[in-house]
């Protein structure tokens, strides 16, 4: 008797009615129905979010890399020592004579151009009997051109890429 209380005490000796609560086959599809509707709602968004997401860091990173080439042109135009810049409109180069070393006699140059899809810089041994090449170091990658233009006395290089975008600096 005491174990017959104490179950009936937790509910287990109800009475079961012959309706048994529950949901129907409509409430069960319906809700089915609306999960699968917010589901792919969520998984549309998410995506679409990842994808703007991409699309900003390769922008960011192109941006940044063209940055980083109009600093690197602009440091190799006003640098120290620099004895000549001679701007080339036929050749589409921009050539820069720098002293080594403080020394008078030992003179570098420098060649800004397009080499391919790539905008390089070569160093090159200026006065030696080879005018030997000594580095040659990218600047920026994807150059559809980059010209020489002048405006009076003004020089302007400009770099377009192949994704379209120009840029046009003062020399």
């Amino acid at each position: 008797m005491l174990k017959e209380n104490s179950i009936s005490l937790g509910g287990w000796n109800r009475k079961i009615d012959k309706r048994v609560k529950g949901y129907t086959l409509i409430e069960t599809i319906a809700v089915i129905s609306i999960s699968t509707i917010v589901m792919v709602i969520g998984f549309t968004l998410i995506i679409s979010t990842y994808k703007n997401y991409v699309n900003i860091i390769e922008e960011s990173t192109r941006i940044d890399e063209i940055d980083n080439a109009l600093l690197s042109i602009d440091r190799l135009l006003t640098g120290n020592m620099i004895t000549e810049i001679k701007p080339d409109i036929v050749k589409n180069e921009i050539e820069v004579n720098y002293l080594r070393d403080h020394e008078k006699t030992l003179v570098k140059t420098k060649l800004i151009r397009r080499q391919g899809e790539r905008l390089v810089v070569e160093t090159h041994n200026k006065g030696q009997p080879d005018n030997s090449l000594l580095v040659r170091n990218t600047i920026l990658k994807n150059v559809k051109t980059f010209t020489i233009i002048q405006k009076e006395k003004l020089y302007y290089y400009k770099i377009t890429l192949k994704t379209g975008d120009e840029i046009i600096q003062c020399i």
